[in-house]
């Protein structure tokens, strides 16, 4: 199964991310890696780090196991202070993209692999958008629920790549019509997938995420 799976079995493993504070300072991320052989991998951000937000979180999960389905590798990782990741946990989007970028060059690294996709659920969307105005090495966005409505996220004139963004119809912190406006100046470039009874947590519509991520990353059986 193009090195998809063992026996039924999802390859992953604990990883720690080594990153370097603005004072020099060396610390570690805690992250899970799944192994996968197709480009590109695909790195995955997690929610509010002050609101519960961790690789532990469904959506988040979800978006790495469609990875898998598609025989792609996936990183999920905790930003500062959340679970065994050492720091401070912090509402700060800078925090969250340097948490990131270092996430990035681990998945690079461990998947060979010189490009990856990057996606973001809730809070996760910010620093996906804000990494890929800056860095080369992401190939295409996957934003899940960008919370418009509970802080300033991005548009997507900021960055070059292709963006699919997912919401739900019911959603109180996303704005499906404010995604409207912004897909729809960006037709070519930008793709709006909106889920029906949808809320912000997804509790209905994880199916429907699972195969738009297959989708986006270039699924190996699609549906």
């Amino acid at each position: 199964m193009v090195d998809r799976m063992a026996k039924g079995q999802l390859l992953e493993r604990p990883v720690i991310i080594p990153f370097t504070r603005a004072s020099g300072e060396t610390a570690c991320l805690d992250g899970i890696y799944l192994r996968g052989s197709e480009p590109p991998p695909l790195l995955v951000g997690s929610p509010h780090p002050l609101l519960g937000g961790s690789m532990q979180n469904a959506v988040v999960n979800e978006l790495a196991y469609a990875a898998a389905r598609a025989g792609r590798a996936s990183l999920r990782f905790d930003y500062e202070g959340v679970g065994a990741s050492e720091g401070e946990p912090s509402a700060d989007p800078e925090q969250a993209v340097r948490d990131m970028l270092a996430a990035l060059q681990h998945l690079i690294e461990s998947a060979e692999k010189p490009r990856v996709a990057v996606a973001g659920y809730s809070f996760g969307c910010v620093p996906a958008l804000l990494l890929a105005a800056r860095e080369s090495k992401i190939d295409r966005l996957l934003l899940v629920a960008p919370p418009r409505r509970f802080m300033s996220v991005p548009d997507y004139s900021t960055v070059k790549v292709p963006v699919t963004v997912v919401v739900g119809d019911k959603d109180e912190i996303a704005d499906p019509a404010a995604e409207k406006q912004l897909a729809e100046k960006e037709p070519t470039r930008v793709r709006l997938e909106v889920i029906r009874d949808a809320d912000h947590s997804f509790r209905f519509g994880m199916v429907q995420i699972s195969r738009i991520a297959e989708r986006t990353l270039g699924a190996l059986h699609p549906a």
